[in-house]
Parts: C-alpha cells; sequence; structure tokens
C-alpha cells in the first residue's frame, strides 16, 4: 500500500494529525519512523515539509524503485509549491541524500547511531507489537534516549495475531514461542498486552498524552484455549485488539 502515493501521504497525515501535530509547522525537525517496512515514503513526504529522517528497520526491505519515490513527490507536487523535486534522481541513495534521509537496518542496536535528544517526532504503524519480547524494555527505553525534551511519539499497533488476525497466537507457551524457531518467523509478535506496554513507555519515562483503542465485541477466540501463561490476565488484557497511542517526553 505505501507504493501508493495517496495513500502514503494520507498515512503519514493520520499519525501526525493523531499527535495534534501540524506537519506545515515542521521545518527543521528530525522525525524518525520505526518499522517503515518495504518504503521509504515518510522520508520523501518528510523532506516535503522541511523535516529530515531518521527510518530504523531490521533489514533493508524498502524497495529501490525510485519511481515509487517520484510518484509520491509528484503527488506531493499538487498541494504545495516547494515539494522535493526528485525529478532527475536515478537512484536509491540520491533520493536518500536528497530528502536527508538515513536508513538504518540494523533493528534496536540501530538505535546506538542516534544523538541523544536529537529527534523531534517518532511514529510507527504495526511496528511495536514486532519488536522482540526480550529487546521491547530496552529499545523504548533507547527511543527515550533519542527522543527530544519535548518530543512527541505516535504509535499505531496491532495486537491481532499475523496468522489469523485473530489471537491463536495466545495458544503457545512462553518458551516456544519466544524460540529462534518462531521469533524469527514472520508472523513472529511479541504478544504483550497493551497494559504491559503502557507500563513499559511510562517506566521509561514517557507522559501518556493521548489513547485510542478498538476492541473485540467478542473475543475470536475462548480464554480455555489460550495457552496456561495466560491464564492470569484480566480479559480486557485481550479485548485490545488495536491501538495508537501518543506519548511526549516532558523534560
Amino acid at each position: 500500500s505505501m507504493d501508493n502515493p495517496s495513500y502514503a501521504i494520507s498515512n503519514f497525515h493520520a499519525l501526525l494529525d493523531f499527535g495534534e501535530i501540524n506537519s506545515k509547522q515542521c521545518l527543521g525537525k528530525t522525525i524518525m519512523e520505526v518499522g517503515p517496512g518495504d518504503s521509504i515514503a515518510t522520508g520523501v513526504i518528510a523532506a516535503n515539509y522541511g523535516m529530515q529522517s531518521i527510518l530504523v528497520d531490521v533489514g533493508s526491505f524498502a524497495t529501490k524503485q525510485v519511481e515509487v519515490y517520484q510518484n509520491i513527490s509528484n503527488e506531493l507536487k499538487l498541494s504545495s509549491d516547494e515539494s522535493v523535486d526528485l525529478h532527475n534522481v536515478t537512484s536509491f541513495q540520491q533520493i536518500l541524500a536528497k530528502c536527508r534521509t538515513k536508513y538504518l537496518i540494523e533493528g534496536t542496536s540501530s538505535l546506538a547511531k542516534v544523538d541523544d535528544n536529537s529527534v523531534d517526532i517518532v511514529i510507527s504503524q504495526a511496528c511495536l507489537e514486532h519488536v522482540s519480547k526480550k529487546e521491547f524494555k530496552y529499545f523504548v527505553e533507547e527511543l527515550y534516549r533519542v527522543t527530544a525534551s519535548g518530543g512527541s511519539h505516535i504509535h499505531s499497533i496491532d495486537f491481532k495475531d499475523h496468522l489469523g488476525y485473530s489471537l491463536n497466537n495466545l495458544r503457545f507457551s512462553d518458551s516456544f514461542w519466544e524460540s529462534d524457531l518462531v521469533s524469527s518467523s514472520g508472523f513472529y509478535t511479541n504478544r504483550l498486552r497493551y497494559s504491559e506496554m503502557i507500563k513499559i513507555f511510562i517506566a521509561a519515562g514517557f507522559d501518556i498524552a493521548k489513547e485510542q483503542t478498538e476492541l473485540w465485541d467478542v473475543l475470536p477466540l475462548e480464554i480455555h484455549k489460550f495457552h496456561e501463561d495466560f491464564h492470569d490476565y484480566e480479559e480486557e488484557d485481550f479485548r485490545i485488539k488495536e491501538a495508537v497511542v501518543v506519548l511526549l517526553k516532558n523534560l
């Protein structure tokens, strides 16, 4: 979907709008996206508003097709006279340079290359649930470290399993699910509940500024079918299937 210019642009604005951030007032700011996936569209769009970008992923998954990013640039020109002109670029690296975008592909360890208090805005969409459970606390602490005072985070999180978009991943023990076999698979999620993530955000130093959750009306899987590792949770912990949260670093 991120290859579709209109979708990529509207998705970018939807996240910033939820965080009550006016993209047209972001000149000179630095934005980070964790988990950009198959596109560096965020870098192209942010450059249109005078921002520089840091994109962090666990591998080089973004398409290198120049025309994908030229199409986004052309779409931006329809609503802005000052969009970054990618007409003459011929390579992926040239796009990164022209859009002042760093593309870091070593996962959590990539954050060590980012200076303290240097990022103004952090966004993610359907990413945090994929961060390794054993790394999650450190990952959030690193995000806090690189965030500037007064910086904002907007994270859209998907708590459904990535098998059948249900809760089938809760059928398995923690020891099996966190094994190399599963943790290296394409369907791995850390299975942290929203309440657990919130506690980790707060412990790292973030303030919760805004939340929006989408709930299951009826759980898609009976609780008795979950592995016993999840039997001590409240039903409310399982009812949240998606959430968007805004975090602030108020120092």
